[in-house]
């Protein structure tokens, strides 16, 4: 019988007590949305900044001369092939970003944590919930679980959030990716085991999208893409390696397409300081060591316990052999590794807040397969029957996350959960959004020519991102002046407190 689907016996003592899978995915999944749900609503008040409006130019001046969408399109894709020769080589997310939501409308930008919570979220369900079935062969409702207990630290845990959800053009480069990624290594599994009409052909498409991605996404994709089709033909599994070898090398050769370009090579140009080829390997074991201490936090050791549990209980009827964890967990450490080495070849740094990000985000993804596959190995070398999992210790699980979620904040800080009850609790992001109207209607007077803009008084930590300068010739008045026609665009001296 599937352990979702056993009951306890009448009289079962309270400490012996089980709860049904079934169950703790409705709690998991309850919990996980009426987390997510404050995070859109504040999309409300999101305003474009920096970036969104040199990308956004092109497509927005092309609706307002009265273009059809076929126009926009193709304004899009110039300023994509200008940039792909000037800049960067990432193709497909350039074009995205072009095609940023104030483009159209300012009103639209709302939509920016929608549509990234949408394929971050979108693609971490999907893989686990592939993984459980089709690898691991564990009930679906683990894998529903593992992705809501996960989505919950990357909402109260991540990095840099303004970054991953809010600022459109850092966050469709990133997090969007980093999204569809994981919906590619989804479809991967049941492409490679059963093939399908229509599953290669749209592993293509997704491949060609994301080897035209951020480069952190494509060297990542591209790892364990070729990784896996000399395990399979290791494993003697020719059939499932040749579903798989067309999205293959659409993958690397789009992501050759991507590093190769012009663009690349004028911006490594400017760059000093940074490291050769191998140092800067050496350099990414380094740092994956260093995030690896710095991000295991207190919520992410009671999540990683709630999960255990659940293993622990249901991996004995689980058919998958689990038989190397050691090389998994070296493989681990070798993928988050390399997550750091395009940046610290390409600037010397880890990266920025953006980047940052998704590698957390993979972070605890490791995390929670390491669990799982050592769990599996210790479970087959003891014999015993799949249950569900105990209900005191599981619910005791979860509300030590709570607690150390809470211990964390105090000792840490850095949970958005606090930055999220401040920005609505003092009205600081309808302040925010209030302000940024105000400098809108500036901004469309085509009386204006030259719009002179108030500072923010109290931008959210959640939703600013960056803003003008008081130098009218910086490239965040410049862009901003192109994308609305002005002849300057002007940042107005902060008012003394109580002047206005």
């Amino acid at each position: 019988m599937s352990p979702s689907k056993q009951k306890s016996a009448p009289g079962t003592p309270l400490l012996r007590k089980e709860i049904s899978l079934s169950a703790l995915q409705l709690l998991v999944l309850a919990a996980f949305l009426l987390l997510l749900a404050p995070y859109l609503y504040l999309g409300r008040y999101d305003v474009p900044c920096a970036d969104d409006y040199i990308f956004g130019t092109a497509a927005h001046l092309a609706l307002s001369r009265g273009g059809t969408a076929g126009d926009v399109l193709a304004a899009a894709a110039g300023h994509t092939a200008f940039i792909y020769k000037t800049w960067q080589g990432s193709y497909a997310a350039v074009f995205l970003m072009c095609l940023q939501p104030a483009a159209f409308s300012e009103g639209l930008y709302a939509l920016t944590p929608w549509l990234m919570c949408a394929s971050l979220f979108g693609g971490l369900f999907a893989l686990c919930l592939c993984l459980c079935r089709l690898v691991f062969d564990l009930p679906r409702q683990v894998g529903v679980i593992s992705a809501g207990l996960l989505g919950i630290l990357w909402l109260l845990l991540c990095p840099y959030p303004v970054e991953s959800f809010y600022w459109y053009n850092g966050a469709v480069y990133y997090s969007f990716f980093h999204g569809l990624a994981l919906l590619a290594l989804a479809l991967a599994v049941p492409t490679a085991q059963r093939g399908g009409v229509l599953r290669i052909p749209g592993l293509c498409l997704l491949a060609a999208v994301l080897g035209g991605g951020n480069l952190m996404t494509g060297l990542s994709l591209s790892i364990l893409a070729a990784g896996g089709l000399v395990f399979l033909l290791l494993t003697k599994r020719p059939a499932m390696a040749k579903r798989l070898l067309l999205p293959t090398l659409v993958l690397l050769g789009c992501f050759c397409l991507n590093v190769f370009a012009p663009g690349n090579a004028l911006r490594q140009a400017g760059e000093t300081h940074v490291p050769a080829a191998l140092p800067a390997i050496g350099q990414s074991f380094l740092a994956g060591l260093r995030f690896a201490v710095s991000w295991f936090r207190l919520p992410v050791l009671g999540v990683l316990l709630a999960l255990g549990l659940v293993f622990w209980a249901v991996l004995p009827a689980s058919r998958f052999p689990f038989r190397y964890p050691g090389l998994v967990t070296l493989g681990s450490y070798c993928l988050f590794s390399a997550m750091f080495c395009p940046t610290l070849y390409a600037m010397g740094t880890a990266g920025p807040g953006r980047l940052q990000d998704i590698i957390f985000y993979s972070y605890l993804l490791l995390l929670t397969l390491n669990l799982l596959y050592w769990l599996g190995w210790l479970r087959k070398r003891h014999s015993a029957e799949s249950s569900r999992p105990r209900l005191l210790p599981v619910l005791g699980a979860l509300a030590l996350c709570v607690l150390l979620t809470g211990v964390s904040a105090l000792l840490r800080g850095g949970v958005s959960l606090a930055s999220l009850y401040t920005a609505y609790a003092g009205g600081q992001a309808q302040r925010y959004h209030a302000e940024a109207q105000a400098r809108l209607t500036i901004l469309r007077d085509p009386e204006v020519p030259v719009a002179e803009l108030e500072p923010y008084s109290d931008p959210p930590y959640l939703l600013y991102f960056d803003d003008i300068r008081p130098d009218p010739e910086a490239w965040q008045n410049r862009d901003m002046a192109n994308f609305y026609g002005k002849e300057r665009v002007v940042l107005l001296p902060a008012s003394e407190p109580g002047s206005r």
